[in-house]
């Protein structure tokens, strides 16, 4: 059975719940292969009762190389699927590890920095109602086609630190000696030394601690988005495409510290919105294949969580989860088979 028969013969109940009157045969599939590069930027912060930030995380400069396979079917000629799987490897990056013990991002007694390596996947599945314009009776592809479209879609970033260095810590200076601040912050000690009067001191430094995998982390935008969609022909072979998206849904984020003793896993959960937009230009090679040149830009936020931590199996306790953001520019090289 070809494949245009197995697709055909799969989706027909499909085709009649969405109302469909014209034939099976009327069924289109195209299906593209991308590739290049991309560029991400993730962030978040945590804070406590004590202070509004108190732990600082962020990723960036993360050089991605990135594949990316859509399947397109025509349903009607109003309607039709699109699923998008995209995949790639973090080949740079930088990140940055900052804490601090007053509002303000003031008093920061530890600073870090790593090089990060890791994954990244992107998956949707969005259907679209098209609304064709300028379309001559005598000839059937429309020059200008608008669309709408709903869909679902999860994003996920992996990065894993390693090749850490400490570039700064504070400690208090009590009765002429160095008070340092490990980990596990004591506020109450902290605050005790504040009203003391004691000199707090700010250190430079440039000192590895760890050339493995020091920390991983996971954060994971599932969403439903809302999208809108215009084509425009371009006589006699080209096209041109741009999209925009709106998402809202759930952040989760995860976290193990493989180095630290007091504290090793955390979780973040939190709602989230953000926007997606795409342009692509399309050069029709042949009949049934099409060159495509595209860029993507992403921008992703969410705030007012919550932040639990643990301990290996023990639970100890939760912290207010501040915000996360992830914003990312990717553009692609590919092509489009027509079946």
């Amino acid at each position: 059975m070809s494949l245009r028969a197995l697709i055909c013969s799969s989706l027909s109940s499909l085709c009649v719940l969405l109302g469909a009157t014209t034939s099976l045969s009327s069924l289109s599939f195209d299906f593209e292969t991308s590739m290049g590069p991309r560029v991400d930027r993730v962030n978040w912060t945590i804070g406590c009762p004590w202070v509004d930030t108190l732990s600082e995380l962020t990723w960036k400069h993360m050089r991605i190389l990135e594949l990316d396979l859509r399947a397109h079917l025509g349903l009607t000629q109003n309607w039709s699927l699109e699923a998008i799987a995209a995949g790639g490897l973090i080949f740079s990056g930088i990140g940055r590890d900052c804490d601090y013990l007053q509002d303000g991002r003031q008093m920061e007694f530890s600073h870090s920095s790593a090089s990060v390596h890791g994954c990244v996947t992107d998956l949707s599945l969005c259907a679209w109602r098209c609304y064709p314009y300028f379309q001559p009776a005598d000839s059937p592809p429309a020059r200008c086609r608008f669309s709408i479209g709903y869909g679902l879609s999860a994003h996920a970033q992996l990065m894993c630190d390693f090749n850490c260095f400490q570039e700064s810590r504070g400690y208090f200076v009590e009765d002429g000696e160095e008070v340092h601040i490990d980990g596990s912050v004591d506020f109450k000690r902290i605050h005790e030394l504040m009203e003391k009067g004691c000199p707090y001191v700010q250190e430079s430094m440039h000192s590895p601690f760890c050339y493995d995998i020091a920390a991983i982390y996971l954060a994971t935008w599932t969403s439903f988005f809302s999208g809108a969609r215009l084509e425009i022909a371009l006589p006699p072979n080209c096209w041109l495409e741009g999209e925009l998206q709106f998402h809202t849904g759930l952040y989760t984020g995860a976290g193990d510290w493989l180095l630290r003793e007091d504290i090793s896993d955390f979780v973040h959960l939190a709602p989230m919105m953000g926007g997606v937009i795409e342009g692509r230009f399309g050069y029709k090679l042949s009949e049934g294949t099409s060159l495509l040149v595209g860029v993507t830009a992403r921008l992703f936020r969410s705030e007012d969580g919550k932040a639990y931590v643990y301990n290996y199996e023990e639970y100890l306790g939760e912290s207010y989860f501040n915000r996360a953001r992830w914003s990312s520019v990717a553009a692609t090289l590919g092509l489009r088979h027509l079946f």
